[in-house]
């Protein structure tokens, strides 16, 4: 969280002057898998511990400069991984099929308005099972629903929540 100011507010405040019209949208990123070196040597015991960081980060952000819209990545990706499918390829980026599906859904769900769930794409460049493509569709869909809602009913946004 500290390392995003001043850097983000002088961003955000120059998108507000060329484009005062402009939606301002920020994603939140993700935790690393519970088993990897850079969790721990970033001071986290456990993901769930820089999973609520991350969440606590975003949401101080998005706050900070008044963003429209946080895209829910990370919490697409805890969904993911609750559900029994490790969304990385090596416990912290995403892996490269299913979890760049997951997050492409994410912001098409986000930035498009269209359901995650109802995505039929199945042309991957790396193998995907049609398991993994239902969790990620599924975990997308709640995900996206979640930060709809709260962006209509005009709330915080606290993805820790999903967790839950």
């Amino acid at each position: 969280e500290k390392t995003y100011f001043p850097y983000l507010r002088h961003l955000s405040d120059r998108v507000r002057y060329v484009q005062p019209q402009a939606e301002l949208a920020l994603q939140c990123t993700w935790a690393y898998e519970e088993d990897s070196d850079r969790l721990h040597n970033m001071g986290f015991a456990h993901e769930a511990e820089m999973y609520a960081a991350v969440c606590r980060a975003y949401r101080a952000a998005a706050e900070q400069i008044g963003a429209d819209t946080v895209i829910p990545s990370g919490p697409a990706m805890h969904l993911l991984a609750q559900s029994g499918i490790t969304p990385h390829r090596d416990t912290f980026h995403a892996h490269l099929g299913y979890g760049r599906y997951l997050l492409s859904l994410v912001w098409l769900g986000m930035l498009c308005g269209l359901s995650p769930a109802e995505d039929a794409f199945d042309r991957f460049d790396t193998a995907v099972t049609p398991k993994q493509a239902e969790a990620a569709r599924a975990a997308a869909e709640k995900a996206v629903s979640y930060a709809q809602a709260q962006k209509a009913a005009g709330k915080p946004f606290d993805f820790f929540a999903l967790s839950t």
